[in-house]
């Protein structure tokens, strides 16, 4: 639940026109944060590229004939599963990054910042936590004026129970990983 201190702090943040609404310390992101820092990374990463495809099927309604960040999703799937190196898959990243700063409207500059840090997650866990930020920050601006905090409560409850799947799930059997990637240790990812 969304406490009145923090949805104040939204709007302020907002009316200064501040790039991310939402902060890192915020007490009901606290769960998800949690939970990402706890789970073994090859699920972090799905969860992350999975968040990346919504939120670029959003921005693609937008902008249907953008493909920067479909395209920095296709390039870190194949990182995350060794066919191709970072330097190639951070190309693709930096390029949704460096179209955010050309992008006008204020969700788009969000959504591609969420895209971005999602596909940037294959090389390090911390980009995961600037995803929700991000894209929580570009529902506050899809809707304008009127924030909708039953919208935000269940985009944090989808983005928490997504990762409970991934956690799961990350180790289907068909899935190949990069070698940088190992096969989750003995416990890890349990808690």
């Amino acid at each position: 639940m969304i406490s009145e201190e923090e949805k104040s702090q939204v709007r302020r943040r907002k009316q200064r026109g501040n790039a991310i609404l939402f902060h890192p310390d915020s007490t009901s992101l606290s769960p998800l944060f949690v939970s990402l820092e706890s789970q073994h990374k090859r699920a972090v990463v799905l969860w992350a590229l999975e968040c990346a495809e919504e939120a670029c099927s959003r921005y693609e309604q937008m902008n249907p004939h953008e493909g920067i960040p479909r395209e920095a999703i296709r390039k870190s799937r194949s990182w995350a599963r060794g066919e191709i190196k970072l330097s190639e898959a951070r190309k693709a990243i930096l390029a949704c990054h460096a179209l955010a700063k050309r992008e006008e409207q204020k969700e788009g500059i969000a959504l591609l910042h969420a895209i971005a840090q999602a596909c940037s997650t294959v090389h390090a866990r911390r980009h995961a936590l600037a995803f929700p930020l991000y894209r929580l920050t570009a529902l506050v601006h899809q809707e304008g004026e009127e924030v909708r905090w039953d919208m935000i409560e269940t985009a944090v409850a989808q983005m928490q129970e997504r990762l409970g799947f991934w956690r799961s799930h990350a180790d289907d059997a068909e899935r190949v990983w990069a070698a940088f990637l190992p096969a989750r240790e003995r416990g890890e990812g349990e808690r």
